[in-house]
């Protein structure tokens, strides 16, 4: 899945940064920073005093809650295995101050009306195995709302915001798949269905993520023929009330699951 999602297309977002170098950005950082305060992530524990390096590709000014002044948002690594992470820093004073932390790095921003849309994407590690892209809504009434998260299995390179908008079908008491290329790349912990699950995908077998009930809504974003079995990628529409299944993280509520199905009719 995720290699099929990094051929997508992006989607055109609006840009909403000034071209400026990385010596300039990295004087206003210090500059605003309170002293004795890193924007970079704690090494280990954050016990040792230590940090990760910093990365000047991830430091992005930009006013987030629509105050007339620049806010932070860092994307650097927060963990083993280039693991990444995004802090947000909001410009109080002329000086940043702490907000909150994004799950994973910033692919793209987009400005809208009276709001700032910010997409980032986790990238799984270990013997972790699902994606999640998921989307963040700055304004002046919210300083960061969770919106929704796009998850799927495998590891996926963006450039920017993939295109889901595709053509439409609707499947009753919907199952999504994973094959064994799915989850190329990854080590994945399968929990209680662990063994069952890993003898499955050796053989050829693809595995069930999870079954939903009712009707329900998705786009086709690719399709692929397996013994004379033509098998769909799909990406649902937002789904509540997500139960807890093989797609990590990705219960409850603001859910687009991304899987194979063979029910299209």
């Amino acid at each position: 899945m995720g290699e099929i999602i990094s051929q997508l297309p992006s989607v055109k977002n609006e840009k909403v940064f000034d071209p400026v170098t990385h010596d300039d950005q990295l004087k206003k950082l210090y500059s605003l920073l309170p002293p004795g305060d890193s924007v970079q992530f704690k090494y280990g524990d954050g016990d040792t005093g230590d940090y990760y390096a910093l990365n000047k590709n991830g430091i992005r000014f930009i006013d987030l809650n629509f105050d007339g002044k620049e806010d932070l948002l860092y994307s650097g690594q927060s963990g083993w295995n280039n693991l990444t992470d995004t802090k947000v820093y909001f410009n109080n004073n002329d000086q940043l101050k702490f907000h909150q932390k994004l799950s994973g790095d910033v692919i793209a921003i987009d400005q809208q009306k009276n709001a700032l849309e910010v997409f980032t994407l986790w990238t799984p590690c270990c013997d972790s195995y699902t994606s999640r892209i998921e989307k963040y809504v700055f304004s002046t009434n919210d300083s960061g709302q969770f919106i929704l998260s796009v998850s799927f299995v495998g590891k996926s390179k963006l450039k920017g915001l993939p295109e889901f908008d595709s053509k439409r079908a609707v499947i009753k008491d919907l199952k999504l798949y994973a094959s064994k290329e799915d989850f190329r790349g990854t080590s994945p912990w399968l929990r209680g269905r662990n063994r069952e699950a890993r003898d499955s995908l050796q053989n050829g077998h693809a595995i069930n993520l999870i079954k939903l009930r009712g009707d329900i809504p998705v786009n086709i974003l690719d399709q692929k023929d397996n013994h004379g079995t033509i098998w769909y990628l799909v990406i649902t529409n937002i789904l509540s009330d997500v139960p807890k299944s093989l797609y990590e993280w990705s219960s409850g509520n603001g859910r687009r699951l991304v899987g194979w199905t063979n029910s299209i009719e």
